[in-house]
């Protein structure tokens, strides 16, 4: 039984670890950003912009 959960646990890690480095990589070229700007600030408009993009944290 501990070895599924540490299988499991493993899993979850390696999963967590690959998005946040993509994150990372994406928030570096500002894609999130670029992609509101041409997808949703035509909806939204920039007074949303703050509240609806994180970028850049660590």
């Amino acid at each position: 039984m501990d070895e599924c959960w540490y299988f499991v646990w493993y899993c979850y890690k390696e999963l967590l670890d690959w998005i946040n480095n993509e994150l990372a990589v994406l928030s570096e070229e500002n894609f999130i950003s670029k992609a509101y700007d041409a997808t949703l600030a035509n909806v939204y408009g920039d007074d949303f912009k703050e509240s609806l993009v994180i970028e850049g944290v660590n």
